[in-house]
């Protein structure tokens, strides 16, 4: 199964924009969206573990969508900060709260995500087992991004161990991993951060600045094709002879990061339909923005 969805629900400038600008008594964001989307990255994991009496709430909001899993960026104490091993109490506090979804069938997989300062390595490489072993009751993906992991052997002991490789599409800079079309373990996973190359290195941007770019069709059409393609082998016809004997993804979640001028990336919509070859429902956005005939449009192609 393919699965599209944005990093993240709780932005302020979505109010009025996807979110109706006076919504009713009531109105939950996480529920809408579980609406048009099969999943959504949650990257609040990220900075702290999620407290266990919340994530049965996150379950809960998206009940009305069956197909639908969360993605969950691990606590950066595992990623970032290596100074020392993580403590039993801090695995446990993790477990603590993605537990509650897993129980429920609500976790598509533990993005596991490193800096560009982590280097392919020995040391770096017990470290990664580690981690990944810690949590491989879980369906983990791991993203890297500094080119010394573009090694065939890289992608093998990942396979080895169950564990999905992160194919990403970011702003190129020395020594940093391109575009890639590599599949291992059980879940594939696409992310899009947009290619702003003027702000994503320019000191003192921010979030919104570095993130702020909207795909063209030309650019997205190649990885929507190797999505596509992902249903009846690994990923994409290019695929080496080795990758193909690689377990098949049962799960491929793509996943947008990228947004401009206070706008979540409409291409998400029509990206699931040309990919699943079927009408998906969209929300109507704010004139100015885009709107349903023209998602729709975009998604049947020419003609």
């Amino acid at each position: 199964m393919i699965r599209f969805g944005p990093a993240g629900w709780s932005y302020k400038d979505w109010q009025g924009v996807v979110y109706p600008e006076d919504p009713p008594k009531g109105f939950d964001p996480l529920a809408f969206l579980a609406r048009y989307f099969d999943t959504i990255e949650v990257n609040s994991t990220f900075y702290r573990p999620p407290r266990p009496e919340v994530t049965p709430r996150w379950a809960r909001r998206v009940a009305e969508n069956p197909d639908f899993k969360f993605t969950a960026k691990l606590w950066q104490r595992f990623t970032h900060e290596r100074d020392s091993a993580p403590s039993a109490d801090e695995v446990a506090a993790v477990r603590a709260g993605l537990d509650p979804l897993v129980d429920r069938g609500r976790l598509g997989g533990l993005l596991i995500q490193f800096p560009w300062s982590f280097k392919a390595g020995d040391e770096s490489l017990d470290w990664l087992d580690d981690v990944t072993s810690t949590f491989s009751d879980y369906p983990c993906v791991v993203e890297v991004r500094h080119a010394s992991w573009n090694k065939p052997t890289f992608y093998r002991w990942l396979g080895e161990r169950g564990v999905g490789f992160v194919n990403i599409d970011q702003p190129l800079f020395h020594r940093s991993i391109g575009p890639s079309a590599e599949a291992s373990g059980c879940v594939g996973y696409v992310r899009l951060h947009g290619r702003n190359y003027d702000d994503w290195f320019r000191e003192g941007a921010g979030r919104d600045a570095r993130y702020d770019y909207l795909y063209g069709r030309d650019e997205l059409e190649p990885s929507l094709q190797k999505a596509a393609w992902s249903k009846m082998s690994t990923w994409s016809p290019t695929t080496t002879s080795a990758a193909r004997r690689r377990p098949t993804p049962s799960c491929w979640p793509v996943c947008s990061g990228e947004r401009s001028n206070g706008r979540p990336r409409p291409w998400s919509m029509p990206s699931r339909m040309r990919c699943l070859g079927s009408p998906s429902p969209t929300p109507a956005l704010k004139p100015g923005y885009s709107d349903t005939h023209s998602l729709n449009r975009v998604a049947r192609g020419p003609g």
